[in-house]
């Protein structure tokens, strides 16, 4: 059981690591949309381009905006089995 218990530790902190470089990423991604998304305002009230885009960057931005909260949950989540498995762990150390 104290194996076991130190594995699940290990298993649950490689896991908030990718959550967090996940979030790291998307909020690159984010950045990005935001970015083309402002350059797309300022160049379709002159008519350089179209509506269509436009609206294709702000439906980005929105993507990937929901896509950061997700993965900023997920990391919450990780965070709490971190938590978890190292209480778990604690419990089976005192058993011994």
């Amino acid at each position: 059981a104290l194996g076991t218990a130190r594995e699940q530790v290990a298993v649950d902190q490689s896991s908030l690591a990718a959550a967090r470089k996940t979030v790291a990423s998307d909020q690159l991604d984010l950045t990005q949309k935001q970015r083309d998304l402002a350059r797309d305002a300022t160049l379709t009230k002159p008519g350089f381009v179209s509506r269509q885009t436009y609206d294709l960057a702000v439906t980005a931005a929105g993507q990937s905006a929901a896509v950061l909260a997700r993965d900023e949950a997920l990391v919450k989540v990780a965070v709490d089995n971190v938590s978890l498995a190292e209480a778990n762990l604690k419990t089976a150390q005192a058993k011994v």
